[in-house]
């Protein structure tokens, strides 16, 4: 998910608590998604590489937004097409500067279902914005 997948970006507040990620029409697509974010922080670990957390908003030429996830020099995820408002949604949200990295399956109905709820599939970020 460094690249964000290429689809479209989800975000549901849990508890006072963003959660965000790329929405699968695929749930093993979603499940491998969130399995590797996960495995990528946990080579990251304690002792490995300075565990502070950048996020950058980048605009992209189409006037939409990039969020860029860094762990030190390490580049993260970078979640692409965000939209306004959904921007301003996730900084309104963010309040205590901690969000939940996940991936989000659409169902067949239109409901999402978030992998963090649903498989404890996700990553806790403690984060500064620059």
């Amino acid at each position: 998910m460094v690249d964000g997948g290429g689809g479209e970006v989800a975000l549901l507040v849990v508890d006072d608590i963003p959660v965000l990620g790329v929405k699968f029409g695929d749930r093993a697509r979603a499940l491998q998604a969130a399995r590797e974010l996960v495995g990528r922080v946990k080579v990251m670990g304690p002792g490995g590489q300075d565990p502070r957390v950048d996020i950058r908003f980048e605009q992209q030429a189409d006037g939409r937004f990039t969020l860029a996830i860094d762990c030190g020099p390490v580049a993260l995820t970078r979640l692409c097409g965000l939209d306004e408002l959904l921007l301003r949604r996730f900084r309104k949200a963010m309040k205590k500067n901690v969000f939940i990295l996940t991936s989000f399956v659409e169902l067949s109905d239109g409901q999402l279902e978030c992998l963090v709820l649903t498989e404890g599939l996700g990553v806790v970020v403690c984060s500064r914005v620059v």
